[in-house]
């Protein structure tokens, strides 16, 4: 199965703001041992210290365009001007399962994955939706065939493309 992994950095406040986004696409043949290396920014500098920040990760499945599992990372060491991190991510079977223990407005609440996290739920929000309750509106420009997962601090959409389509906003094929 060929995946698209979506790693953001976040911040833990209830407009839930996306400072940077990379993704990669996965497959497990050709990329099991690979080490995947990116860097996310602040998208304010200085940060803000009074924050608390994580790294967001989401896998899609990229032939359906299916959501599959996210992960959380907290960042303890925020007084550092370079964080690194390092995981190893256990892509389940099958897609996460949803969960009612969150209010989503417009959106769905699911559970993270990870070991450290499996208590821990978030509202996945629909398409054209943010915020940590899915409350806050947006304007995605993504190709309509394709996932609008939410907009950077900068009004930036981030879209995951279907597999015939590539480009920040699938537009290229």
């Amino acid at each position: 199965i060929l995946f698209t992994v979506l790693v953001t950095l976040i911040d833990q406040t209830n407009e839930r703001t996306i400072h940077s986004a990379e993704q990669f696409t996965f497959l497990y043949v050709r990329d099991c041992h690979k080490k995947f290396n990116m860097y996310l920014l602040y998208a304010n500098r200085p940060k803000n210290s009074s924050r608390d920040y994580s790294i967001h990760i989401d896998i899609y499945d990229k032939q359906s365009l299916t959501y599959r599992a996210s992960f959380l990372i907290p960042l303890h060491h925020l007084f550092l001007p370079v964080h690194r991190v390092a995981t190893v991510l256990h892509i389940p079977h099958d897609h996460s399962t949803l969960t009612d223990t969150c209010a989503c407005e417009q959106g769905r609440c699911m559970k993270y994955i990870d070991e450290k996290m499996t208590a821990r739920t978030f509202c996945q929000c629909h398409s054209g939706w943010s915020g940590s309750s899915c409350n806050i509106r947006h304007n995605c420009t993504c190709s309509t065939d394709s996932l609008c997962v939410g907009t950077t601090a900068d009004y930036r959409s981030i879209c995951v493309c279907p597999l015939h389509r590539w480009g920040p906003r699938c537009l290229l094929s």
